[in-house]
């Protein structure tokens, strides 16, 4: 279904009855070598990285994030279409 205008919006409604719009963002995710992501996740306008990787399920600590070929630390914010590589942390001994 198409919609009028690119945007995307949601709505919540608060105890209290009011009706509240929240604005979401569309984030293009691919992840590798491993993981086998590679989807269009919506997120609430002003999240991070690190709300990503708890949308994902994924720890932090195992992964590293890449925009526009820059890596980028867990608290920066998202923007619309974004295109975010996951480059999974290999370690051994």
């Amino acid at each position: 279904m198409e919609r009028e205008d690119d945007s995307c919006r949601n709505f919540i409604i608060s105890k209290s009855y009011h009706l509240y719009e929240i604005l979401m963002i569309r984030v293009q995710v691919h992840s590798f070598p491993r993981g086998n992501i590679d989807d269009l996740i919506e997120l609430p306008e002003e999240s991070t990285a690190l709300d990503l990787f708890r949308v994902l399920n994924l720890r932090p600590d195992s992964w590293i994030l890449i925009r526009e070929d820059k890596v980028i630390p867990d608290d920066t914010s998202l923007r619309d279409n974004d295109s975010i590589k996951l480059l999974s942390v290999i370690s051994g001994g």
